[in-house]
C-alpha cells in the first residue's frame, strides 16, 4: 500500500492481519511511520494508542462505523505519529484521559439520561492531574455510576456529539508534553 492509497483508505473496526485486509487507526499510524503492520506502533504513545484503539472500535462495524472513523479519526492519524515520549508525559496523558472521562464524557451521558445533578457533581470536580485528584474523582464517579446505567440507554441520543468530543480529546492528548502542552 502506498501513501497515496492511504488518502483513500477506509479505517475499519478491529485489527487486521495485513494492510490489504484493512486498517484501524493505529495500523494506519504504523503504516505512515514506515513501521511493520501492527496496531501498537513504536512511534506512538502507548497511552494515546490504547485510547485510539478503543475509540476506533467503539465507533462500530460496517459502513456507519467506517463513516464515523473517516470523519473523526482519519484526520488525526498523522498527528499520532511521533507521540511516544517519556514515562512522565505518558503519566500526564493518562491523567488527562481520566479527567476527560470523569468530567466530560460521563456528565454528557448522565445529562442525556436526565441526571443533571449527578452530571454537575462530576463536572465540578477539580481537574484530575495526580493520584490525589484521581482518587477523589474516582470516589465521586462511583456514586455517579449508580446513575450511569440509566445514561447508557441515552447513549445513542448523544452519540454524534460524543464522537466529536472523543476525537477532540484524542487530538488534545497529542499536544500534551512535559513542558507546557496542556
Amino acid at each position: 500500500m502506498t501513501t497515496e492509497n492511504l488518502m483513500n483508505l477506509t479505517l475499519t473496526h478491529g485489527s487486521h492481519d495485513t494492510p490489504e485486509d484493512g486498517m484501524c487507526l493505529m495500523e494506519a499510524v504504523a503504516f505512515m511511520a514506515g513501521e511493520p503492520h501492527t496496531d501498537e506502533p513504536e512511534c506512538a504513545c502507548p497511552v494515546i494508542a490504547a485510547y485510539a484503539r478503543n475509540l476506533n472500535d467503539q465507533m462500530g462495524e460496517g459502513a456507519e462505523g467506517d463513516a464515523l472513523r473517516a470523519k473523526h479519526l482519519a484526520p488525526l492519524a498523522t498527528k499520532l505519529v511521533g507521540t511516544r515520549s517519556t514515562p512522565e508525559v505518558e503519566r500526564k496523558r493518562a491523567f488527562y484521559f481520566a479527567d476527560r472521562a470523569v468530567r466530560l464524557f460521563a456528565p454528557s451521558a448522565l445529562e442525556a439520561a436526565g441526571l443533571t445533578e449527578e452530571a454537575e457533581t462530576l463536572r465540578s470536580l477539580p481537574e484530575i492531574g495526580d493520584e490525589q485528584t484521581a482518587e477523589a474523582a474516582g470516589t465521586a464517579a462511583v456514586y455517579a455510576s449508580y446513575a450511569a446505567s440509566a445514561a447508557y440507554a441515552a447513549r445513542a441520543a448523544s452519540a454524534a456529539a460524543t464522537w466529536a468530543q472523543a476525537a477532540q480529546v484524542l487530538s488534545e492528548a497529542c499536544e500534551i508534553a512535559l513542558e507546557g502542552g496542556e
